[in-house]
């Protein structure tokens, strides 16, 4: 209930705030082919389902915020194509879709919610279908703790419930799927940049060239629905 209150702010009040994230989302986009039937789960500000259409991309869209999917329903023209659910219950067919895109979801989850909720993607997905997908990568949650001035209760300013490096990431997926890709990479959201963000982070390329890990990266995934 908590991340629903804080989702239902970003997603129809802030939706700046998702800007950042264009850059992973292109990353995406790119190892999906045109006229694939898509389903991308946690629409944000319909960026990923934007570049999806540009290119020719069969996308569908799952989120739990009402108002962003009839939003995102109306302006992009999914209509039903755009659903309103929990990715642990999603209201689609057996093996439907050739891919499934979670990209910033997976931390959001519990341990026990992550297992539901890959299992359902196993569902939807066709066989050799894949799941691609982004988390932060090392993150320290304690950094992003807020405090409510009104009841003192502690929570991450994301909703964030756990963090992950390549090993958790590795094993969390080898229970239902084939690793396909499981990396580190930093994805920078050019586009979005004043130059003297662009400057600071062409420095952190350069570093991240150099071997250097960095705090912002993000784990990148590609993971196939084994046969049988």
């Amino acid at each position: 209930m908590g991340q629903d209150k804080i989702w239902d702010v970003f997603q129809n009040e802030y939706k700046e705030s998702f800007l950042g994230g264009i850059g992973r989302l292109k990353a995406i986009v790119k190892l999906i082919r045109p006229r694939q039937k898509v389903l991308n789960i946690g629409i944000g500000a319909g960026i990923f389902e934007e570049l999806a259409l540009e290119r020719g991309i069969d996308v569908y869209a799952l989120d739990p915020n009402s108002k962003t999917v009839a939003e995102i329903g109306r302006g992009l023209e999914l209509g039903s194509k755009a659903q309103v659910g929990l990715v642990s219950a999603m209201p689609f067919a057996d093996a439907m879709f050739d891919a499934v895109v979670m990209s910033e979801v997976i931390e959001h989850l519990s341990v026990d919610e992550v297992e539901v909720s890959l299992r359902e993607v196993h569902r939807v997905l066709a066989v050799g279908g894949r799941l691609i997908g982004t988390v932060p990568a090392r993150e320290d949650l304690r950094k992003q703790i807020s405090v409510c001035p009104n009841c003192g209760h502690q929570f991450h300013r994301w909703g964030h419930a756990q963090s992950f490096d390549l090993t958790k990431m590795r094993s969390t997926l080898e229970r239902l799927f084939e690793i396909e890709m499981l990396e580190h990479r930093f994805l920078p959201s050019w586009s979005v940049m004043n130059w003297k963000a662009k400057l600071e982070t062409a420095v952190l390329c350069m570093f991240r060239m150099l071997g250097v890990e960095l705090t912002n990266e993000n784990i990148l995934f590609v993971a196939v629905k084994r046969s049988g």
